[in-house]
């Protein structure tokens, strides 16, 4: 298991930077951003951009 990051609190299990059994993640880092280019920039469409499908 990587080192968890007690920076960065994570509820989805099914993400492969999930930090096993505690909810953390194991990034050193994320980047929040709006992974659709047309997305209006609001807070509803702001997600972390680390996991955005690359185009």
């Amino acid at each position: 298991m990587d080192t968890m990051n007690q920076n960065i609190k994570c509820n989805v299990k099914t993400c492969q930077y999930h930090s096993d059994q505690t909810n953390y993640c194991t990034r050193d880092s994320i980047h929040v951003n709006c992974c659709e280019t047309d997305a209006p920039q609001t807070s509803g469409y702001t997600q972390c951009s680390s996991f955005c499908a690359y185009r």
